[in-house]
């Protein structure tokens, strides 16, 4: 007979829903109000990037190295980093380490298909507030950072992942 797992047997079912990894990136989604277990999984979200803000409040005033190295202890020791890429503050956004503003339709070239495979196209209409950039080129500059940081360090084989994504517009 199949014996079904049930979660209400196991006491630590609240960690169960962050997972180890340690650095989440969020592009335009706002997963405490899209995710099912919403509430759990904002308590323990909160609880992890906390132990990243802690680390990093801890070290105010200390040099680059010193404070990527707190971010690093406190990732090691079950923190997560967070990045949110959106148009709007949401909230997870507020749990975020970094922000990078993106842009919405109107304010780049965009070409999309529905469900229905019906293809879009919409000429870029207006600029994006501030410093605000299309997902696409956000994405690349990441892209391009980890190649030329990569590079440096002499981890050649790794830093050709990365390669090509030398994007001037979307």
């Amino acid at each position: 007979a199949h014996r079904r797992h049930r979660r209400r047997d196991r006491p630590d079912r609240h960690r169960d829903c962050c997972g180890k990894g340690k650095v989440h990136h969020i592009w335009a989604n706002d997963h405490y109000k899209t995710t099912l277990n919403a509430s759990v999984f904002k308590r323990e979200y909160n609880r992890r990037t906390n132990m990243v803000k802690e680390a990093m409040d801890a070290r105010a005033g200390a040099t680059r190295e010193e404070l990527i190295d707190a971010i690093v202890g406190a990732i090691e020791a079950g923190g997560l980093f967070s990045v949110n890429v959106d148009i709007i503050h949401s909230q997870i956004g507020q749990a975020a380490h970094v922000i990078l503003p993106a842009v919405e339709s109107g304010e780049m070239n965009l070409t999309s298909m529905n469900g229905e495979r019906r293809m879009r196209l919409v000429e870029k209409y207006m600029d994006g507030p501030g410093s605000s950039k299309p997902d696409c080129l956000i994405a690349a500059g990441i892209a391009q950072h980890l190649e030329r940081v990569l590079r440096a360090e002499g981890r050649n084989d790794y830093a050709d992942q990365f390669k090509g994504y030398d994007w001037k517009t979307e």
